[in-house]
C-alpha cells in the first residue's frame, strides 16, 4: 500500500499530514507501518493482544470507539482523532515537538484540499459514450414504418438526437405523448427505439395496429401463444394482439429534459 500522506518539513521539524482513509482498519495499518512496527510489537507496547490488532486492521467500520485508540495512537505517534475518525490532521512528527499553530493550520488546509481532490477524482466517471444522431420522427411516421433506409434521407426529421445506448443504424427517436405509460414514462420524454431488436416478453415496444394511422407505445406481454399490449397506467385497458399488429421496434432508452 502506498502511503497516503503528505510529508513536510517546517523549522527543521519533520511531520506527516494524514490524508483520509476510509476505515479504521486502514488507518491503523497505515499508522503501524509508518511507525515501522509489527502487529506483535504494537500489541506489546499498547498493552493489548496481537489478535486484537489483527482483528482491528480487518475492520470495515469507518470509525472506532475502542478504549485502546488513545494507547495505540500514543505508541504510533499519531492523532487519536485521526485514528478513530479519519479527520485530517497532523499525523505524527519525528521530533515529537509541536509545530506552530499557523503551520498546523496550513498543513491541515493542505490535507483537506488533497482530500477533496481525491474525492473528486474517485467519484468522477466518464460521461456517456454518445452515438451518431438519429432522427426524432412523428408517431405517424412510426406508424408508416416499413423498413430502414441507410442512411436516412435528407428531410426525414427536423430534429436529431444522439443516443447514449448502442443502437443499430436504423434506430429512431419518438416523443412520449399522453399518460397511458405513466408513471414510468411521462409526456415529453424522448424514447430511443431500435427496430432491429427482437421483442421479448416485458419489453417496451412501438407497435403499429392494422386499424390505426399512428403507432402506439405499450409493454409487450406474452402468455403462451397469446400476446397483449399493456399500458402501465391502470386507467387504460390491456389490448390483445393476434396477427392484427406489427411491432415496429423496441424501446432501449428514455431521455428526460428539464426545462426552466
Amino acid at each position: 500500500m502506498s502511503t497516503p500522506a503528505v510529508v513536510c518539513q517546517i523549522d527543521n521539524k519533520r511531520c506527516t499530514v494524514a490524508r483520509m482513509l476510509t476505515t479504521f482498519g486502514e488507518r491503523l495499518r497505515e499508522a503501524r507501518l509508518a511507525a515501522n512496527l509489527t502487529q506483535t510489537q504494537l500489541a506489546k507496547l499498547a498493552g493489548i493482544s496481537q489478535q486484537a490488532i489483527q482483528k482491528a486492521e480487518r475492520s470495515k467500520s469507518a470509525t472506532s470507539s475502542s478504549r485502546f485508540v488513545v494507547a495505540l495512537a500514543r505508541v504510533m505517534k499519531v492523532s487519536p482523532d485521526w485514528l478513530a475518525s479519519g479527520m485530517p490532521t497532523v499525523m505524527y512528527m519525528s521530533t515529537g515537538s509541536d509545530l506552530p499553530s499557523d503551520a498546523k493550520t496550513e498543513l491541515l488546509l493542505a490535507a483537506l484540499a488533497q482530500q477533496k481532490q481525491d474525492s473528486l477524482t474517485k467519484n468522477t466517471a466518464p460521461g456517456p459514450d454518445l452515438r451518431p444522431p438519429i432522427p426524432l420522427i412523428s408517431w405517424v411516421q412510426a406508424g408508416n414504418w416499413t423498413e430502414c433506409t441507410e442512411p436516412y434521407p435528407p428531410g426525414v426529421a427536423d430534429e436529431w438526437v444522439s443516443p447514449s445506448t448502442r443502437v443499430s443504424a436504423c434506430a429512431f427517436a419518438l416523443t412520449v405523448r399522453g399518460d397511458s405509460m405513466e408513471p414510468r414514462f411521462t409526456e415529453g420524454e424522448t424514447l430511443i427505439v431500435d427496430p432491429e431488436l427482437d421483442a421479448r416478453h416485458g419489453d417496451f415496444v412501438i407497435v403499429r395496429l392494422d386499424d390505426a394511422a399512428e403507432a402506439t407505445f405499450k409493454q409487450l406481454v406474452i402468455d403462451g401463444p397469446q400476446k397483449f399490449l399493456k399500458p402501465l397506467n391502470a386507467r387504460y385497458p390491456v389490448v390483445p394482439i393476434n396477427g392484427n399488429a406489427t411491432i415496429v421496434g423496441v424501446v432501449v432508452e428514455k431521455r428526460q429534459v428539464f426545462l426552466r
